[in-house]
């Protein structure tokens, strides 16, 4: 039998399985070790950070290499490749799941489990380490740390068998209302929206609760009765009739976070550790469908939004208001104002002359760092970096007909930024610019990491131009967001009419 293993590490098989043959070698536990790894914001890279082990140096150490390879994005494995990828390191998983019991009684193998199964068992891996300076028996103390033996003050009462069978009752109907409704709303995420990141989030919640529920030891499938159950004759009075993918995914979040909540509450009768796990899958499902149900509405609001110009007074060649009025008559389909340096009171009269010059050519305008000047005007929307307010908060104070985008340049950022419920994502930046000062370029890989993570509109930005806009459409991004290219010329129209021309040249190829 194949040890059941949790997302994590399934990811982490497949990835193992990818660095193997990348490198054209046999496949080894250091795959596996660098491959659990490989998400800087994973259990494991997260785990040896606080032990002080540096990911990138672990990496190199591990593959003898002074470059290592860039993973690229976990990949959305398949039920029937589970097994295939667990059968490739069978012993180490099988020394995991034993690691797993004896520490917390569960049968699943997390990938901390693998993490420490793999120190003990391969020389290599234990050796990296220890050089590095994390000796087995300091990450054994921290995986498995030695827990005070269990005092009872009074006898456990246990159910009778008619309150057990009662229970197992209870949760097998809501468990199957919960996986249902979840897989819903997965295969919309799939099908309809297109988008691995929110697919991948709703199919490994559907995972977790299945491991959670089917591990009570509760008799859940011989307690099922369905002829008996008074609750199907009313079920069946139910309207069936959907109006729109939209309210079909509302119907399922409710019944989703519905069932959780009975799970949680009965469970705590049999299993009171589980039913607290379950309050946090629960707060995970309301994350998720905050994400699911705004991804819609920004990819209807930003449908026909390819170029986003960003314009600053003392950047432009010509005068604020003759390089905006050629922009948009080349065709840019939002202005963002960017003013760092103005008084408050010329910032607001800016921006009221490009609202009106927005809307006279039908287009969005959206206001940086700034929420308070967005509404005095009616902007459409307002931009953050990753140092100003919190999405959240701005949210409240713009409301929920505004759009909001956001910075990113890391895909943790960019998890994150759809989580929270931009509208929009500005991705970068990619190529160096005299805009603004930059420590670190995100880089063209970024772009084809955010290409894969989502569908959320995404902006690519930083020294993007005529000459190498093409590249960013061939990593997989069709929006664009520019600024001295456009407001340093002395053609602003021909420039932006150039940049649509390859936009739109992507979009139908």
């Amino acid at each position: 039998m194949l040890p059941e293993v949790t997302p994590a590490v399934l990811r982490a098989l497949a990835q193992a399985h990818w660095l193997a043959a990348h490198l054209a070698q046999p496949l080894r536990p250091a795959h596996l070790l660098c491959a659990l790894c490989a998400e800087p914001e994973g259990r494991v890279a997260q785990m040896l950070a606080e032990l002080g082990i540096a990911r990138e140096q672990l990496l190199g150490e591990l593959l003898q290499r002074d470059v290592v390879p860039v993973f690229p994005p976990a990949p959305l494995v398949e039920e029937t490749e589970a097994p295939q990828l667990v059968q490739g390191f069978f012993r180490e998983l099988r020394a995991a799941r034993r690691l797993a019991l004896e520490s917390s009684g569960e049968a699943t193998v997390a990938s901390e489990y693998v993490l420490l199964a793999l120190v003990q068992a391969d020389d290599h891996c234990r050796g990296c380490l220890e050089k590095l300076g994390l000796p087995l028996e300091r990450l054994q103390a921290r995986v498995q740390p030695q827990m005070p033996a269990l005092r009872m003050d009074e006898p456990l009462a246990l159910e009778t068998a008619t309150e057990t069978h009662s229970l197992a009752r209870i949760i097998d109907a809501n468990f199957n209302r919960a996986r249902e409704a979840c897989r819903v709303v997965e295969e919309y995420c799939r099908f309809v929206l297109n988008d691995a990141g929110l697919h991948r989030g709703w199919r490994e919640l559907r995972h977790e609760l299945s491991v959670l529920i089917c591990d009570t030891g509760l008799p859940l499938l011989s307690a099922r009765d369905t002829p008996a159950d008074v609750g199907t004759a009313a079920g069946l009075d139910q309207t069936t009739r959907r109006y729109s993918f939209r309210e079909l995914v509302r119907i399922n979040c409710s019944r989703l976070h519905e069932a959780l909540r009975t799970l949680e509450e009965y469970l705590r009768l049999h299993h009171p550790e589980r039913a607290a796990r379950l309050a946090s899958l629960r707060y995970r499902g309301y994350t998720l469908e905050k994400a699911t149900l705004a991804l819609q509405t920004s990819l209807e609001a930003l449908a026909q939004s390819q170029l986003c110009v960003i314009v600053t007074g003392s950047l432009c060649a010509r005068p604020l208001e003759w390089t905006v009025k050629e922009a948009l008559a080349g065709g840019a389909d939002m202005i963002q104002l960017r003013e760092k340096n103005l008084p408050d009171r010329e910032l607001l009269r800016r921006a009221e002359l490009i609202r009106r010059w927005t809307c006279e050519a039908r287009a969005l305008f959206i206001v940086n760092d700034r929420p308070d000047v967005a509404l005095l005007v009616q902007a459409d929307g307002v931009h953050l970096g990753q140092d100003d307010l919190p999405l959240s908060q701005v949210r409240r104070l713009v409301g929920a007909h505004r759009l909001i985008g956001l910075s990113t340049h890391t895909l943790s950022q960019l998890r994150q930024a759809v989580e929270n419920g931009a509208n929009y994502v500005g991705v970068g930046p990619v190529f160096a610019t005299t805009t603004k000062e930059i420590s670190e370029l995100a880089g063209l890989e970024y772009v084809r990491l955010a290409a894969a993570e989502t569908v959320l509109p995404a902006f690519a930005i930083g020294g993007i131009t005529p000459a190498n806009l093409a590249q960013v459409v061939q990593a997989g991004l069709r929006r664009a967001a520019v600024s001295s290219a456009v407001c340093r010329s002395e053609h602003p129209r021909a420039v932006v009419q150039e940049l649509r021309r390859i936009l739109q040249d992507s979009s139908r190829s």
